[in-house]
C-alpha cells in the first residue's frame, strides 16, 4: 500500500473501534489466534476513495467458515415486475455488516493488527471479507424485509422492495406512493439500528442506478447500458474488428473482452448477447490445451465466425437503446400454431382486427434428412415470416406473439436462445433476427400433440377427430386451458416429496402471500405459470431465512418459457406427469433435509393415527379421526387399537381408538366396488386384537413419526388393513356376526372362554407387510401401454401381483443356502419349518381383498356415451333396413 491507502485504512480501522466493531477480547477469554491482514480496491466512480476489506482467504478463516445459502434476484426478474411510467427509490444502508455480532467462540480466531498502534483486535461484528458475511447479512435483510413488509400495508400492494445485500430498491406505481414506502422504510431501519449513507440516498426518480445498471421507467421499463460501459465495449468490439486478421491474440485478452460484454447480457433484447458468446468459451479455452491457467497465456487468430459476433454486439451498442421488458401492446396477445415433423408443414394465424389464417406446405425430399426439431424450427421461422409478409404486419408490433408447438425441442432452443448442433443455432439466431424486425415479443408454447390435433392444425385432425362423434373445444377455451393452473392433487405431493422432508401444507397462489406462514415447514403451490418465477423468487426469499427447516414443492405447467430455471443451486427441476390435465409439467423443490412435526392430510381421508407429543396423555376416549367422542352404543362397535394405552418398549402408547365409519381410506387408492367397499372397514367385521397402523409403522420404523414418508407408510399400512378385511364378502361379516353372538352367549352362559384372543407381548413385525406395502405403493402407477397412457389407467392387479411372485422366487433361492429348512411336496408346495413370507395366512388374504378392490381384468371396459350410440344407430340403422339379404 502506498501512504494514501495506508492512511485511509487506519482511518476506517479507527471508524470501527469507534463504533464497537473492532475491540479488544474479553478479558478471561484466550487471546487473539489468528489475523486477517486488510487491502483496498478503489470505488467505483470515486476516485480517492478506497474500500477496506479484511483478507481472510489468505488468513485462513475461510478455510474454516461455513457456507449457508444465499439467494440474490436476478436484474431481469426485477425489471420484469416494473411499473409502466413507475418510480423507484435506492437506499444503501452503511456498515451493514458490521451490525450483527460474531459468536464469543469464533471471536480469538477473528483477529485484526492495528496497521498504526499494532494492537491486537477482534471482530465484534461480521467482517468484510469472511466467506460467510454475505449470506448471514443477506438472511437478516430479508428478515429486516419481510418485517416491513407484514407491519405497513404499503408493502402488501402496489410498492415492491428488493434487497441486494446492503443495497435496497423500492418501486411503486406513482411517485407518492413510493416516496411513502420509502419513507416507512427508513423508519423502520433507524428503529432496528441500521445507518444509511445520505449521499447515496436516491429519492423516487424514474432512472436510478441499481446494482451496476440503469433502470429506465420513464415509459415502458428499460435496461439502458449505462454510457460508460457502453464506451468501454464499444472501444473493445472497433479494436478487435478494424485489427488485421494475420495478428495474434493472446487467449487472456480475449478472455477478458468476453468478460466485459458478458456483464451487459442482461441489457441485451432476451439475453441474446449471451447467445453470441456462448461459442466463445471452447474458443478461448479449446480442449486439449490442459487446466488451469496455462491455456490462456497461448495466442490465437480471430476466425470471420468470431469476427461477426464482435459485428453483431457493435450494432447493438451503436443502434439498440437496451433492453425492454415488454412490448408496447404487451396485453394484444397474437396466437399461432404450428407443426412440420412429418413430410408436411402448416400452421395457423390469427393476426389482431384480422381473419383467421391457415398456411399449409410439403417438405422437399431433401428435407426429408432433417431430424423434426429442425422441421419444427424451420415452421416456426416461416410463420414469422408470413407474419412479416402479410399486409397486417404493423399489426404485430409491440405485441406478444404466442407460437403453440408440441415440440419439445424446440420448446427447449427457444428459451435457451441457442443449441449446440450448428444448423439448429442458425435457425434460432434467424428467428431472434425475424423477432426484431416485427418488433414483437415471440413466446414459445409447448402443449401436448393433442392440443393441436383438437385445435386443427396437425394433419390428424380430420375423420372422426373433426366429426360429430367429438366434442369440439372452442378456440378461445381451447387457449385459456392451456395456460391454467395444475389442479391440485394429493398424490403428486405424496409421490415426489423429497425424502425427509417436513409435513405439508397446501397454499393457494392467489391468496396473499405471507412468509411467516411459509417459514418451518413444507408449502405446495400450483400457480399458473406465468406467476412461477415469482413465487419462486418469494419462496427462495422466505427459504433463505430458514434453510434447515423450510423447503417448498410447486407444480408448474411447463408451457411457456422456463424463466424460473437455474434460479439457485438449492433448486431442483423434475418432470412429471399430471393426472387430470392434459400438459406435461414440471417439479420444483428446495432440495434440505428436514425435520418438523407433522401436519394432518384429510384429502378423502380420516386423520390419520400420530402417537400424541412428549409429555401428552393418550385420549382413548376420542376417535382419532373425528375427534368425538363414544357412545354406549359405539364402544362396543368401536376399534381400539391394543396398544392404545399402555405402549409398548421405548415407544408411547398411540391413543388409536375409532369409530368404524372412520377407518376409511380414499385419493389416491381406487375402488371398483359399489359404496366405497374396500375403501371403508365392513360394518359388520370383527376384527380381535386390532393394531393401529402407527404402532405397525413405528414397529418397523424403530422410531418416532416425524416426516413425510412416514405418513405415506401409515396410508399404505391402513389400506393392507382394509384390503385383509375386506377378503371376506359383506354378507359372509354380517353372517358370521350373529354366529359369534351365538358363542359369546355361549361364554357367558357356562363361564368358558371358546375365543381367546392371543396375547401381543409387541407389535406385527413380519416380512411380509413391508412386502404388501410395495405392492400397495406399487398399485398407484398407472399403465404404460401405448392404448393406456392418454386415459391415465391404473395398472392392473396382476402386474401388482408379479411382485408377490417375483419376491417368491427371489426367497426360494435363497432358501437354497440351508437345503435341509425347505422341502418340496407331491403337489408341488415348498414347505419350511418357517414358510416364506409370501406364503403366509395374511399375504393370502391381502392379495384376495386386493383383487376384489381392484379386479382381476388387464384392460377394462369403457361405457360408450350417449351421443356414440345414438351416431352408431344414425350410421347403421339405415343400412340394416335397406338391406335386401341376411348377409
Amino acid at each position: 500500500m502506498d501512504e494514501a491507502m495506508l492512511e485511509a485504512v487506519v482511518q476506517f480501522v479507527d471508524k470501527l473501534v469507534e463504533l464497537g466493531v473492532l475491540r479488544s477480547i474479553d478479558e478471561g477469554l484466550v487471546t487473539v489466534l489468528t489475523n486477517a491482514p486488510l487491502f483496498v480496491v478503489g470505488k467505483d466512480g470515486q476516485p480517492g476513495q478506497w474500500r477496506v476489506i479484511a483478507d481472510m482467504l489468505r488468513g485462513g478463516q475461510n478455510d474454516c467458515v461455513g457456507q449457508d445459502p444465499v439467494f440474490m434476484p436476478r436484474i431481469a426478474h426485477i425489471v420484469d415486475q416494473m411499473y409502466t411510467e413507475g418510480y423507484s427509490a435506492v437506499v444503501d444502508l452503511s456498515k451493514f455488516f458490521y451490525n450483527f455480532p460474531t459468536h464469543p467462540d469464533d471471536r480469538p480466531y477473528l483477529g485484526l493488527l492495528h496497521p498504526k498502534t499494532a494492537e491486537l483486535l477482534t471482530y465484534y461484528g461480521l467482517a468484510m471479507g469472511a466467506g460467510n458475511s454475505p449470506a448471514i447479512a443477506c438472511q437478516i435483510g430479508l428478515a429486516f424485509v419481510r418485517l416491513v413488509k407484514e407491519k405497513f400495508g404499503v408493502f402488501q400492494g402496489a410498492v415492491h422492495i428488493w434487497v441486494w445485500v446492503d443495497d435496497f430498491l423500492i418501486h411503486g406505481p406513482t411517485h407518492e406512493k413510493t416516496a411513502r414506502g420509502l419513507q416507512f422504510f427508513l423508519d423502520t431501519a433507524v428503529d432496528c439500528g441500521f445507518l444509511f449513507h445520505p449521499k447515496k440516498l436516491v429519492p423516487p426518480q424514474q432512472v436510478v442506478k441499481y446494482c451496476g445498471f440503469l433502470f429506465d421507467t420513464t415509459a415502458v421499463p428499460c435496461l439502458p447500458i449505462p454510457e460508460a460501459k457502453k464506451e468501454r465495449a464499444l472501444a473493445i468490439c472497433d479494436y478487435l474488428i478494424q485489427s488485421p486478421k494475420h495478428k495474434k491474440w493472446s487467449r487472456l485478452g480475449l478472455a477478458v473482452a468476453v468478460g466485459v460484454l458478458e456483464s451487459l447480457t442482461e441489457a441485451t433484447p432476451r439475453q441474446w448477447g449471451h447467445t453470441h458468446l456462448k461459442e466463445f468459451h471452447t474458443f478461448v479455452h479449446p480442449p486439449g490445451l490442459g487446466n488451469g491457467a496455462a491455456p490462456y497465456y497461448t495466442t490465437t487468430f480471430l476466425n470471420s465466425e468470431v469476427l461477426d459476433k464482435f459485428h453483431w454486439w457493435r450494432q447493438f451498442l451503436t443502434r439498440s437503446e437496451g433492453r425492454f421488458v415488454r412490448g408496447w401492446e404487451a396485453a394484444t396477445l397474437v396466437p399461432t400454431f404450428g407443426d412440420g415433423s412429418g413430410t408436411d408443414t402448416g400452421g395457423t394465424i390469427q393476426l389482431p382486427n384480422c381473419d383467421f389464417e391457415m398456411w399449409q406446405g410439403k417438405w422437399k425430399p431433401s428435407i426429408y434428412i432433417f431430424p423434426s426439431v429442425w422441421k419444427e424450427l424451420a415452421t416456426l421461422k416461416e410463420t414469422l415470416l408470413r407474419i412479416k409478409e402479410s399486409p397486417h404486419a404493423h399489426q404485430v408490433i409491440g405485441t406478444t406473439v404466442f407460437y403453440f408447438t408440441d415440440n419439445s425441442g424446440v420448446y427447449w432452443i427457444a428459451t435457451t436462445g441457442s443449441s449446440r448442433t450448428r444448423s439448429l443455432h442458425k435457425l434460432i439466431s434467424e428467428i431472434r433476427l425475424l423477432e426484431l424486425d416485427l418488433q414483437c415479443v415471440l413466446q414459445v408454447v409447448h402443449v401436448p400433440g393433442r392440443v393441436l390435433i383438437t385445435q386443427g392444425t396437425d394433419g390428424l385432425s380430420r375423420g372422426v377427430w373433426m366429426s360429430a362423434l367429438q366434442n369440439i373445444m372452442d378456440s378461445d377455451r381451447l387457449t385459456q386451458a392451456i395456460f391454467d393452473p395444475v389442479p391440485f392433487d394429493m398424490t403428486l405431493v405424496w409421490t415426489h416429496l423429497p425424502q425427509s422432508a417436513p409435513l405439508t401444507q397446501y397454499r393457494s397462489w392467489n391468496q396473499p402471500w405471507t412468509a411467516s406462514l411459509c417459514l418451518h415447514q413444507t408449502t405446495v403451490w400450483c400457480p399458473p405459470p406465468e406467476l412461477a418465477r415469482q413465487l419462486l423468487t418469494f419462496l427462495l426469499n422466505s427459504w433463505v431465512e430458514c434453510p434447515f427447516t423450510t423447503s417448498a414443492l410447486l407444480f408448474v405447467p411447463r408451457v411457456v418459457e422456463a424463466s424460473w430455471r437455474h434460479m439457485s443451486p438449492s433448486t431442483r427441476t423434475r418432470p412429471t406427469y399430471a393426472s387430470r390435465h392434459s400438459c406435461r409439467y414440471q417439479l420444483l423443490f428446495c432440495t434440505l433435509r428436514l425435520t418438523l412435526s407433522p401436519l394432518i392430510p384429510t384429502l378423502g381421508w380420516t386423520r390419520l393415527p400420530l402417537p400424541p407429543p412428549l409429555g401428552m396423555p393418550p385420549k382413548p376416549h376420542l376417535c382419532a379421526g373425528c375427534q368425538r367422542g363414544f357412545s354406549r352404543k359405539e364402544i362396543e362397535t368401536r376399534l381400539q387399537c391394543t396398544f392404545s394405552a399402555k405402549g409398548f418398549g421405548r415407544f408411547r402408547a398411540c391413543g388409536s381408538t375409532y369409530h368404524r365409519d372412520c377407518f376409511r381410506a380414499g385419493e389416491p387408492f381406487k375402488t371398483r366396488r359399489l359404496r366405497d367397499e374396500g375403501l371403508t372397514f365392513p360394518r359388520h367385521a370383527t376384527w380381535p386384537n386390532f393394531v393401529c397402523e402407527a404402532c405397525t409403522v413405528r414397529q418397523y420404523l424403530q422410531r418416532e413419526l416425524v416426516c413425510a414418508d412416514d405418513l405415506l407408510l401409515l396410508m399404505l399400512e391402513r389400506i393392507r388393513m382394509l384390503d385383509i378385511i375386506s377378503s371376506w364378502a359383506k354378507g359372509t361379516h354380517a353372517s358370521y356376526k350373529s354366529k359369534l353372538s351365538i358363542i359369546r352367549q355361549f361364554e357367558t352362559n357356562f363361564a368358558i372362554q371358546v375365543l381367546k384372543p392371543t396375547a401381543l407381548l409387541e407389535r406385527p413385525s413380519g416380512p411380509d407387510i413391508p412386502l404388501m406395502w410395495c405392492q400397495e405403493w406399487y398399485s398407484l402407477r398407472h399403465s404404460t401401454k401405448a392404448h393406456d397412457r392418454g386415459a391415465q389407467t391404473p395398472i392392473s392387479f396382476g402386474t401388482v401381483r408379479a411382485l408377490r411372485s417375483a419376491a417368491s422366487q427371489w426367497l426360494s433361492l435363497d432358501s437354497l443356502n440351508t437345503p435341509q429348512n425347505a422341502y418340496m411336496s407331491q403337489d408341488n408346495k415348498v414347505l419350511y419349518q418357517d414358510c416364506r413370507p409370501t406364503d403366509s395366512l395374511s399375504f393370502h388374504l391381502f392379495a384376495k381383498g386386493m383383487v376384489a378392490r381392484m379386479g382381476d381384468y388387464s384392460r377394462p371396459s369403457v361405457a360408450l356415451l350417449d351421443r356414440h350410440i345414438r351416431a352408431l344407430d344414425h350410421f347403421l340403422d339405415p343400412q340394416f333396413y335397406e338391406a335386401t339379404s341376411d348377409v
